[in-house]
């Protein structure tokens, strides 16, 4: 599980960190006191820029005319403008302004805005069409960011040293043809796409972004002093690292509003969601069968609308792998659903709801994907009182489908 991962993360990060300070030579650098450090500005550019980040995510995923948009704007205008002040006054500001002023840098950010923060959406959104296309591919899911940043490194070793070797210009207009050659291979993709086509897309472009980066960074520096080029490079890193989340804040929920509105729709079409669909009360024997084994009639005598998972899942083999994942994380969305509800957690509670009833209409449980469907409207428009009123109507039906899933897998 990624938590597993992470903590195994911390653990390597933490070991290699210890061994740094076992082994650094304490010689190769001497210490010096810092003086009239830009204190204020460097909090003001954390506080400016995650605010930024955050106003087209916001204006996308909360609307364009929402209290949430509107303050997240307000707060990002005032801290802009208090930063603006603070480098002018400050003796020895982050980011200078003749320093970003210039052409080199401001074209070169711009490229690096446009290349690089597609890159990470174009990254984000490849794995979200892969979850929704090829339930089963983990594969393109787990090692996505590693092939990419494979490319991405294979991509300033080799290219970046080219440009001081040929003119700048070509290298630098083929390295960004390799990154254009990576999104056009996306174009192919279809719902069946290889993993191999999926990796080269990745790859291809991870190496053409390394290569501009390294560039980029030359055109910046060129014509600056030396004693300015430390700041310089701390300045053209800031707007570099930015480039990917700003890409991500942009890109990524345009592309993930979609796709879900799709998936909404084409589920609504196939499971007559709106009105058409009805329920009967069936009568549940709690005790295990062994033709209950397997048994699809046990489903569809209990309102489980196997044929439509059919439909999307293609195969009855890729259907029970479905099925059978959705019946093992069913009782921690339960527990999940719970939580949030007590503790008045309206937003991760719509979140949920919504995993829940993407996940229950894909294996045909259509009456609890309805269920959830309105828990995560009552849970978005933050309606407590709804949520409390139709809770345990909700985990009744959880739990009945849970109950009969388990006979048929025969837990």
């Amino acid at each position: 599980g990624w938590r597993a991962m992470i903590w195994v993360c911390v653990a390597i990060s933490a070991a290699v960190f210890i061994l740094c300070l076992f082994f650094r030579d304490k010689k190769v650098y001497e210490r010096k006191k810092i003086e009239n450090f830009d204190g204020a500005g460097a909090a003001l550019i954390l506080i400016f820029f995650s605010l930024l980040l955050c106003v087209p995510s916001f204006g996308q995923n909360f609307g364009w005319q929402s209290v949430m948009f509107f303050a997240v704007l307000v707060a990002a205008v005032l801290s802009g403008f208090g930063l603006y002040v603070t480098e002018k006054r400050a003796l020895k500001p982050i980011l200078k302004g003749d320093f970003i002023k210039r052409r080199a840098f401001i074209l070169s950010v711009l490229a690096l805005f446009l290349t690089q923060g597609l890159m990470q959406a174009n990254m984000t959104n490849i794995i979200v069409f892969v979850n929704y296309t090829q339930p089963q591919n983990s594969v393109i899911s787990g090692y996505a960011i590693s092939v990419m940043y494979i490319g991405m490194s294979l991509g300033a070793v080799i290219l970046g040293p080219l440009a001081d070797s040929y003119e700048p210009k070509k290298v630098l207009a083929g390295s960004l043809a390799l990154t254009g050659i990576g999104c056009a291979v996306m174009l192919l993709f279809s719902d069946d796409t290889s993993v191999l086509l999926l990796a080269a897309s990745l790859g291809i472009l991870g190496f053409g972004l390394g290569g501009n980066g390294t560039i980029f960074m030359k055109v910046v520096l060129s014509g600056v002093a030396e004693k300015d080029s430390g700041a310089g490079t701390g300045t053209y890193g800031l707007f570099r690292d930015l480039a990917a989340p700003f890409g991500v804040a942009v890109f990524v929920p345009l592309f993930t509003n979609q796709v879900t509105a799709n998936v909404n729709m084409g589920l609504d079409e196939i499971f007559g969601q709106k009105l058409e669909i009805t329920y009967e009360e069936t009568n549940i024997e709690e005790e295990s069968n062994p033709n209950d084994l397997h048994n699809v009639e046990l489903l569809k005598d209990n309102n489980i609308n196997v044929d439509a998972g059919l439909e999307l899942l293609k195969d009855m083999e890729m259907y029970d792998m479905t099925l059978e994942e959705f019946y093992n994380e069913l009782q921690n969305k339960i527990k999940d659903l719970t939580e949030f509800k007590e503790s008045g957690n309206m937003d991760d509670y719509a979140i949920l709801a919504h995993a829940l009833k993407t996940e229950a209409r894909y294996v045909g449980c259509n009456e609890l994907g309805d269920m959830a469907y309105e828990h995560e409207l009552a849970g978005k428009e933050k309606n407590q009182d709804k949520v409390n009123e139709k809770f345990d109507e909700l985990i009744t039906e959880a739990n009945r489908i849970y109950k009969i899933v388990g006979r048929y897998f025969g837990k």
